[in-house]
């Protein structure tokens, strides 16, 4: 008995141990990232958007330098991207000048900080080139273990393993974030995984897995990326963070941002179609004279489409008999995409027509979701642009008006 005790008191001592030396690892690997000021890296990177069933594999060349007090980003850089071994084009921020090339049309589209600062902002958001604990200002995804917000999540360290022929620390951690009750989007669970190179102490590869509820569904959103080569704080010649880096066969000219069309005039007549559902049945416009109709275009993977979904079921239940006619147009998804099945499960049972961009240029969709009303005349009479959470009842109080 005594033997088993002690046992169990060894094991439980060697956990412990474990956890504790995962957060120690990682505490060193995180000041390690924290001191590193310049550098290149070449990283590969696979992404599983939660809305996407392919997995999006990418490789970055890039150059950097740390800043400080620069609201949008934490670095100066300049990275070559590539897809399947492709050069996919340049993408360059000096500091004043933030750079994007077209490889289609041999374009450098530039954005000076003075004038688009806005754009720039955006543009932070969506940049996907960087290798995050190395050039980030929090070193995303590792953690700060002296910070106490950090403390709940747990951090194991599974043994040993090699990448790219390097010895690394592999250690998982697991985070279980708070959601509110009331919320669209659960993220249920988060796990992480950190491949922590012996030598340098910098993660050579890590993943983040999400688990998550988004309505009736399931889903995982999945991130791996990995360091195929890397060189810190020996950056040289810093010319090649300066627009004298953009290559030669670009054309160089100033950003104009995009102009929305004007919406189709209230009271004019939708343009017509005759469109494809899910069941092969067509559906014209013209032969639902006589009935309100209101039209959605959307497209699968569009959060704020998915949003609108509920509230546009609830008027087509509640008012279907009453002669309103709601149709899905979607310009995006084919029908191998898996749309019958998810609007199915979404239990949406109004039409879900398929369509061309063409249509959505026809009607002046500059967003999505976007919502006409017309009335028993087919004319125009209310455009809703984007999901808010008072669009049913504003879609219900001018239905009402016009049956």
């Amino acid at each position: 008995m005594k033997r088993a005790i002690l046992l169990s008191l060894w094991s439980f001592l060697s956990i412990l141990s474990f956890s504790q030396d995962a957060r120690q690892i990682l505490q060193q690997s995180f000041d390690k990232c924290q001191s590193v000021q310049n550098g290149h890296y070449v990283a590969v990177s696979y992404i599983k958007s939660m809305m996407s069933e392919d997995t999006i594999s990418s490789m970055y060349d890039t150059h950097f330098k740390k800043i400080e007090n620069d609201p949008n980003f934490s670095a100066l850089f300049h990275t070559k991207g590539y897809h399947k071994g492709i050069y996919t084009g340049d993408v360059l921020y000096t500091g004043n000048e933030f750079v994007t090339t077209s490889v289609r049309d041999s374009i450098a589209t530039v954005y000076s900080r003075t004038r688009w600062e806005e754009e720039l902002t955006s543009r932070a958001r969506t940049t996907d080139a960087f290798y995050t604990p190395v050039i980030s200002k929090e070193s995303h995804p590792l953690f700060d273990m002296s910070d106490s917000d950090n403390q709940s999540i747990t951090f194991t360290l599974i043994g040993d393993e090699t990448i790219n022929g390097k010895d690394c620390y592999f250690i998982e951690a697991f985070e279980f974030p708070k959601n509110e009750p009331d919320e669209m989007l659960q993220v249920l669970k988060v796990k992480y995984g950190y491949w922590i190179g012996k030598v340098e102490m910098i993660p050579l590869q890590y993943t983040i897995t999400m688990d998550l509820i988004l309505g009736p569904d399931s889903l995982i959103q999945y991130e791996k990326r990995f360091l195929k080569s890397y060189e810190l704080n020996n950056l040289d010649d810093e010319s090649i963070l300066t627009l004298d880096a953009i290559p030669s066969y670009y054309t160089i000219k100033d950003y104009v941002p995009y102009t929305e069309p004007d919406p189709l005039a209230i009271n004019s007549s939708a343009p017509d179609w005759a469109l494809p559902a899910l069941n092969d049945e067509r559906v014209h416009l013209s032969r639902l004279k006589g009935k309100v109709v209101l039209i959605d275009f959307f497209y699968k993977s569009c959060y704020p489409c998915l949003l609108a979904l509920p509230g546009l079921q609830s008027l087509h239940e509640k008012y279907k008999d009453q002669g309103l006619f709601v149709v899905g147009i979607n310009p995006v998804d084919g029908k191998e995409s898996g749309i019958e099945e998810f609007m199915t499960k979404r239990g949406v049972t109004y039409p879900i027509l398929l369509a061309g961009e063409d249509l959505a240029d026809k009607y002046r969709v500059a967003g999505y979701p976007t919502m006409f009303l017309l009335d028993k005349a087919g004319k125009i009479i209310f455009i809703q642009s984007g999901y808010g959470p008072d669009m049913e009842k504003k879609l219900e109080k001018m239905i009402r008006k016009i049956l």
